[in-house]
């Protein structure tokens, strides 16, 4: 189960840090 848990907090991770970065990208292109 901890391996569980562990894999599921870094995939929450892995695409909030994602979209941050493709939030980020439409910005710039927007500017």
């Amino acid at each position: 189960q901890d391996i569980l848990e562990n894999l599921d907090l870094l995939i929450k991770k892995g695409f909030y840090l994602s979209s941050e970065v493709i939030l980020g990208f439409l910005k710039k292109i927007r500017k």
